[in-house]
């Protein structure tokens, strides 16, 4: 009888585990949370292809005030909802000459299939050329919140050494899918005995942990909360530390994950980044 008990308690265990730790990393709704019509500046919807089975939409936005080329920032959103509602971080750079192109990921908002590892990875590739071809003389910035760090980094190492970026701005992220996962299930008394098997249910054969070297020589910001309770700041410092020069770290008096743009230290952020815009993509 114990026996059944605690092999009940390990299969309710793995199954609190695999849940928690899918939904940790994708979490995508549907829900079309701004209508982009009403925008001042509305967004044209692209499709972006990486092959016949892996397809997913974006916002493009353009600064159609300006007839020289712009620099464009290309947007790796963080894991759950969808690019109507993140774009939201960044659509104030509109007012100051960048363009912005917002990407989901597969199953996110009108996206078809559903988000892995991998096929997020060669949508963040497929945008890339996609920028390369619809606006080659542009200069192109990374910024990439949350899970969009992970995806954003290896897109980019895995478009080395054709493609590189002015920029890259990763705000409230880390480089390990199986590490974050691990302190999450660390996080919880239930979960704590299971930490072990985040290296079992999920793999970093996709993530860009090893591989930030390849990034030498490219300018990286790396922006974390100090109390951000979602991803410990330990992660933003540990990417910071494996990153080659030239490099930056900020971290933010702040227990909120990516609010770098809109916290209370707003101002003093959005005038960092336009200064890193200004310095390293006109």
């Amino acid at each position: 009888m114990h026996k059944k008990i605690f092999v009940l308690f390990i299969l309710l265990g793995l199954s609190i585990c695999l849940a928690g730790c899918s939904s940790f990393l994708y979490y995508p709704t549907k829900l079309k949370y701004v209508n982009e019509k009403v925008l001042d500046v509305p967004p044209q919807e692209v499709l972006i292809t990486a092959d016949k089975d892996t397809s997913a939409y974006a916002w493009y936005f353009t600064n159609k005030k300006n007839q020289n080329k712009l620099p464009t920032v290309l947007f790796f959103h963080g894991n759950g909802q969808n690019r109507t509602a993140h774009f939201q971080s960044l659509y104030w750079i509109l007012e100051h000459k960048l363009n912005l192109l917002v990407i989901d990921y597969p199953g996110y908002g009108n996206s078809p299939g559903a988000p892995t590892p991998k096929n997020t990875v060669q949508i963040g590739k497929a945008a890339i050329s996609w920028l390369k071809k619809n606006d080659p003389d542009s200069k192109v910035a990374i910024y990439a919140q949350s899970l969009g760090g992970p995806i954003a980094l290896r897109s980019v190492i895995d478009t080395q050494p054709d493609f590189k970026p002015c920029q890259i701005t990763i705000e409230a992220s880390f480089d390990s899918y199986q590490d974050v996962a691990r302190d999450a299930l660390s996080r919880n008394w239930f979960t704590w005995i299971f930490q072990p098997l985040a290296y079992v249910l999920l793999s970093d054969n996709y993530s860009p942990e090893g591989k930030l070297s390849q990034l030498d020589g490219l300018h990286t910001f790396v922006m974390h909360a100090k109390d951000d309770p979602v991803v410990s700041v330990k992660f933003g410092q540990r990417l910071y530390k494996d990153l080659g020069e030239p490099k930056e770290l900020f971290i933010l008096d702040s227990s909120r994950h990516i609010n770098a743009f809109h916290g209370n230290q707003k101002d003093l952020v959005r005038q960092k980044y336009l200064s890193l815009m200004d310095q390293y993509c006109r």
